[in-house]
């Protein structure tokens, strides 16, 4: 049992009806997931990946586009991390690649968070 809950500081916007909402990672253990607000106020879950995985604390996200890219490490018997996308129209993951732990802020910040970069394990 896991005793606290984090929102990542690092956020990303997209303007979704006219309205800018603001993305991130959420977490709490092993749960791991993305959220989005428009006031940084309300938060409202939007997805975690579906398929297995080991996925524990700290979950990297960007918005680009229609895509969330997501960076997550694993759990300390897994020596790698995992970066995927999330698909806000379709709804849908893309399968993980592996990716050592430690160089998600190569993927996911980049120049000032306007390109993704994947160059993986």
């Amino acid at each position: 049992m896991y005793s606290d809950i984090g929102i990542m500081q690092k956020l990303s916007s997209r303007i979704e009806n006219s309205k800018t909402f603001y993305y991130t990672g959420a977490y709490c253990g092993d749960f791991t997931c993305i959220i989005k607000s428009d006031d940084l106020i309300t938060w409202e879950y939007v997805s975690q990946p579906d398929f297995i995985n080991c996925s524990q604390w700290e979950n990297a996200t960007y918005v680009l586009n229609d895509k969330v890219y997501y960076f997550v490490r694993q759990q300390n018997t897994d020596k790698y991390g995992f970066l995927t996308a999330f698909d806000l129209n379709r709804k849908e993951w893309r399968r993980g690649s592996a990716a050592r732990k430690g160089l998600v802020q190569n993927y996911i910040v980049g120049n000032q968070g306007q390109y993704i970069r994947q160059v993986l394990a």
